[in-house]
């Protein structure tokens, strides 16, 4: 952040191949933050975005659905899903704020989308970790009345 401009946020969302200097690297990209989530979510858009409001995301209209995330305060990512189905494969994207040069250096940016996308996965298997531990619970106390 000591890159930082202090430059407001445009309001404009970009992909990740449009910001200046990171279309070469889209491929690494696409290894690193898209496809684990597509591989834990494209099948469940629910799951996707339910991980991604307990984490303080705010819920968009793009895609089958998607949120967006501030993972700093002048740095918000969006991510889309458009869940997969016995026609089409699964497809995620993610949009940045077209100032996010101005406030992370390039190779950053990925970083951060990696942590993020790990983050909301986590997020998901925390919920999920809670929802089995309660229904062990009702079936053992449902198994063995008092």
């Amino acid at each position: 952040m000591n890159t930082s401009s202090g430059e407001p946020l445009s309001g404009e969302k970009i992909t990740y191949e449009d910001i200046p200097g990171l279309r070469g690297y889209q491929p690494v990209f696409e290894k690193r933050a898209a496809k684990p989530l597509l591989s834990a979510f494209g099948l469940d858009r629910h799951a996707f975005l339910e991980a991604g409001l307990g984490l303080g995301g705010t819920e968009e209209d793009y895609g089958d659905t998607s949120f967006t995330l501030y993972v700093f305060p002048k740095v918000p990512i969006t991510f889309i899903l458009w869940e997969g189905d016995e026609e089409f494969v699964p497809a995620l994207k993610m949009l940045f704020d077209s100032s996010i040069p101005h406030y992370l250096p390039l190779e950053d940016i990925t970083v951060i989308t990696k942590l993020a996308s790990t983050r909301i996965i986590k997020e998901a298997r925390i919920k999920f970790s809670a929802l089995a531990y309660c229904l062990l619970y009702m079936l053992i106390a449902f198994s063995f009345p008092s």
